[in-house]
């Protein structure tokens, strides 16, 4: 389930992008895990990619949330 949440409300994607799995947030990307979705400290998957200093993950982020946000002004 894409959308479970832990104690912390983190994500799957959360989780991943945290432990550095960019082949499973690929996944999750595909099945649609919400990128704007925060944890109880109000963060979203991509802080926590910008705060462990992996670029590779938080432009995949950055550019998922873009084509989100491009679709939405469609």
């Amino acid at each position: 389930n894409v959308s479970a949440r832990t104690v912390e409300l983190r994500t799957p994607l959360h989780v991943a992008v945290i432990n550095r799995h960019y082949n499973i947030v690929v996944l999750l990307l595909q099945y649609r895990a919400d990128v704007y979705a925060k944890c109880n400290r109000r963060h979203k998957a991509t802080y926590y990619a910008a705060s462990g200093n992996n670029g590779k993950l938080y432009r995949l982020l950055m550019s998922s949330e873009n084509d989100l946000h491009a679709r939405w002004k469609k």
